[in-house]
């Protein structure tokens, strides 16, 4: 279906217009600058879109209401506008059937009916991401896509988080391997508890000889005090004596009994505590060795996994744009670098030719029953680009309103000035 009459009252600049325009290929929407062209296809979005397509207040100043009627032949689309108590404008909208019967949920209807994308050279315009995700949209992709690209976009985020983390973990085994590997091994021989035994037995030991030694010398001091009492007190001679007597009976004795008690050497127990405690330590830092390998293999396995997750994530989105149904066959989206793809190169380096292809192939996209397109900014192309876009729309069965910035009133297509449009 395409506009097969054109009916427009009080919309923005347009303050009239009766059009039988022509059902297929280039329709021109000629006219000077503000003279209403850019109203008129307006009017005839609005009148298709619904909140899409909605515009604020669309009642051309001093006017009560506005209306715009499509007859597509087997549908006749009308909306109006009306302004509220409080100067806003209302909408009502009706389609009716060929043989005048209304139909119900008439913008549901509509919507049905329509492509997702009626401009190609808004599309030409549009910036590299807002033309990726109009394609996508026209496929039906877009929210899937961007599902599976945000899933994979976390994917790689976490695979580069636990891969520093296993680089991390694997420096840190590494740098331990290397401190343990220049420990000295354990020692072996007695036990822990054998040596401390030994060193407290000898430890006793010596402090008993310590104390022998200490009597003796202080017996032999209590000796010599009796032999220089002998000297000078002749008088207590005997008791001297006998004194000297029972000190050096004493003195065998204990002089036995040091001779008896032999030092024990202190040092090799001491020694080898030392190298038990340092082969704990040691043991310490070959269990936290362990540890560190354990946990950077499991970071590695980590790393991996999230590898693979991005993999498989990454061969869902080729394998969905695989199966996808571009406009054109020589369309296709890289999904690493986002952008749209015309035979192989970035659309915006394709040739304008090829590139006003592409936008016409997507406006056609879906194959809408409403074969209506509209290009509001038609004379930001040259005639050649204007002629294939033509050329296009024709060929496929398509109506075109291309809007022209036109001084001269002969010509073909519709022409529009001081709001009234003619043909």
């Amino acid at each position: 279906m395409t506009v097969i009459a054109l009916t427009i009252d009080s919309f923005k600049r347009v303050r009239a217009a009766r059009l039988h325009p022509s059902p297929m290929g280039l329709v021109p929407v000629r006219g000077r600058n503000a003279a209403g062209k850019s109203s008129l296809i307006e009017a005839m979005l609005a009148a298709l879109g619904g909140k899409a397509a909605a515009v604020e207040l669309p009642i051309t100043e001093g006017a009560h209401g506005a209306e715009v009627v499509l007859d597509m032949g087997e549908i006749v689309v009308r909306r109006r506008w009306k302004r509220d108590s409080a100067g806003k404008a209302t909408t009502s909208l009706t389609v009716e059937a060929a043989d005048g019967s209304k139909v119900t949920s008439p913008q549901a209807v509509l919507d049905n009916l329509v492509g997702r994308f009626a401009d190609p050279v808004a599309f030409l315009n549009l910036k590299p991401a807002d033309q990726v995700r109009t394609v996508l949209g026209v496929m039906g992709l877009d929210g899937a896509l961007s599902r599976l690209e945000a899933q994979a976009a976390d994917a790689f985020d976490r695979r580069r988080d636990l891969g520093r983390e296993a680089d991390r973990a694997g420096k840190a085994a590494d740098v331990l391997a290397a401190e343990v590997s220049s420990l000295p091994a354990s020692p072996g021989g007695s036990s822990l508890s054998e040596l401390t035994q030994a060193l407290q037995d000898a430890q006793a030991a010596n402090e008993r000889r310590r104390r022998l030694q200490a009597r003796k010398e202080a017996i032999a001091r209590s000796g010599t005090a009796a032999v220089d009492r002998i000297d000078a007190l002749r008088a207590e001679l005997a008791e001297a004596v006998a004194a000297q007597a029972i000190e050096r009976e004493e003195w065998v004795r204990v002089w036995a009994d040091l001779k008896s008690a032999a030092e024990v050497d202190e040092a090799p127990i001491v020694a080898a505590l030392n190298a038990h405690e340092a082969a704990a330590k040691h043991a310490a830092r070959r269990e936290l060795l362990a540890s560190q390998v354990a946990h950077s293999r499991q970071a590695q396995e980590a790393h991996a996994e999230a590898g693979a997750e991005l993999d498989g994530l990454r061969d869902k989105i080729a394998a969905v744009l695989a199966a996808a149904p571009f406009p054109l066959p020589e369309m296709a989206y890289d999904a690493e670098e986002k952008q749209l793809l015309l035979n192989g190169i970035p659309f915006g380096v394709a040739s304008q030719a090829e590139r006003i292809k592409a936008a016409a192939a997507v406006a056609m996209a879906g194959n809408p029953q409403i074969r209506v397109l509209f290009a509001r900014e038609g004379s930001l192309l040259d005639d050649e680009s204007r002629m294939q876009l033509a050329t296009l729309a024709a060929e496929k069965g398509w109506q075109l309103f291309l809007e022209v910035v036109d001084s001269n009133p002969a010509g073909a297509g519709i022409w529009i000035q001081d709001g009234e449009a003619s043909e």
